[in-house]
């Protein structure tokens, strides 16, 4: 979804705003994200659907006639999520709370961010959340590598320090993943670093979020490479083994006094 703001619009109640459920968006309608290779077939739309395309920054209105008319100069609006970020410190080897870390051949790492946290630190109620980001203070060696990370995302009743499962009635969304052989370039380099989800996050509001972290198969050999900015505070939940396979079906059953440092940009 993306957020279209306007300076005032008539809801037919004669009001001037619109509820969501619980959340009333006095100034904001929210429209279907997509881009050019999601943009529904005009031929299977109906009038009046409308899409805004992320590629070409475009609204797509569909005319009912198996065609879409366009409109132009429109923007998404943005926010961001800052937790930790210039407070966040390192530690070294395995012990740190951050899934960047290839000591082991495999880890899941489970962070539950509490509401408050998210409000208090630029998120919003509805953020659709579209990437997250690290700060990596000791890269991983270029002949080492983290290997088949995937980053999951849902809404939580857990605390922070708990392990996070879904809330009733849904699942565990993967935002990012590459292949189980595919190396985790960004985690090779100093500074920033950013994974781009495949699948953004729309965050209710309410519930806390869980992330989740799992890899397969990293090539670190013992390697104390790969730190990055962590908040020290009641945090991760972990499992770490040299065994084969994925970490990702794993239960993270070890816990450590940090979390992860986290951007995260949002529609």
């Amino acid at each position: 979804m993306s957020v279209l703001k306007v300076n005032t619009f008539q809801h037919t109640n004669g009001t001037t705003a619109l509820t969501f459920g619980t959340r009333m968006e006095p100034y904001r309608l929210r429209l279907p994200v997509v881009n050019n290779s999601t943009l529904p077939s005009a031929d299977s739309t109906v009038m009046g659907e409308i899409y805004f395309n992320s590629s070409d920054n475009k609204l797509y209105i569909s005319k009912g006639d198996g065609t879409y008319q366009t409109k132009s100069g429109f923007s998404q609006p943005s926010g961001t999520l800052s937790y930790g970020w210039s407070s966040g410190s390192s530690n070294g080897n395995y012990s740190q709370g951050h899934p960047i870390n290839i000591w082991f051949r495999r880890n899941i790492f489970n962070v539950v961010y509490n509401a408050s946290d998210i409000l208090n630190n630029g998120g919003e109620e509805g953020a659709i959340f579209r990437n997250v980001k690290h700060y990596v203070n000791n890269p991983i060696n270029g002949s080492y590598s983290a290997r088949g990370l995937n980053i999951r995302m849902f809404h939580t009743n857990a605390s922070k320090g708990s392990q996070g499962s879904p809330i009733s009635g849904e699942s565990k969304l993967t935002v990012y993943s590459v292949g189980n052989s595919t190396d985790v370039t960004q985690w090779e380099s100093s500074g920033e670093c950013t994974f781009t989800f495949n699948t953004p996050f729309e965050w209710n509001g309410v519930n806390n979020i869980c992330m989740e972290y799992c890899t397969h198969q990293n090539q670190g050999n013992y390697r104390a490479d790969g730190q990055a900015r962590v908040v020290n505070e009641t945090g991760s939940r972990y499992s770490r083994t040299d065994s084969g396979g994925t970490s990702c079906n794993d239960t993270p059953y070890g816990s450590t006094s940090q979390v992860p440092s986290i951007k995260m940009d949002f529609y």
